[in-house]
């Protein structure tokens, strides 16, 4: 059943908590071999939300803020390490994809000028040339 296989999937110390309340409070009945059967889905996911906001509470409490700094720098240190490792020149070629990425944006930039300056240029032409042909019209 899916609600035993939730149950095993717990960590040992959550596993634990859960059981003791819902033997404490009777929702995992004796089995004649000595063993619990698991209650129902909706009664065993009523305990692990619990025992969940509990460890959370109790987790918040313990670790201040700048603990929690100190280990978040040191995990993103051991995750950029850990990135090189796993694909040496990673950085180098990322590196390179932002300069050429630049290179082309700066080479589009100065087409565009280019062209809007030749569309410039052609309006013009297209203006001489019409006042030209109004004046020639008698």
């Amino acid at each position: 059943m899916f609600h035993e296989d939730l149950f095993d999937s717990l960590s040992a110390d959550i596993k634990g908590a859960v059981s003791k309340e819902m033997i404490k409070e009777n929702s995992m009945v004796r089995e004649e071999d000595g063993g619990y059967l698991i209650p129902p889905m909706r009664i065993l996911k009523k305990y692990i939300e619990q025992e969940l906001e509990a460890w959370i509470l109790v987790t918040k409490r313990l670790s201040p803020p700048r603990i929690a700094d100190q280990k978040y720098s040191k995990n993103k240190e051991r995750r950029a390490q850990l990135k090189e490792d796993l694909f040496p020149g990673m950085q180098e070629a990322l590196k390179k994809m932002k300069e050429l990425t630049k290179t082309l944006k700066e080479q589009k930039e100065a087409v565009n000028k280019e062209v809007s300056s030749e569309s410039d240029d052609v309006k013009q032409l297209i203006n001489q040339l019409n006042e030209l042909t109004n004046v020639a019209k008698p």
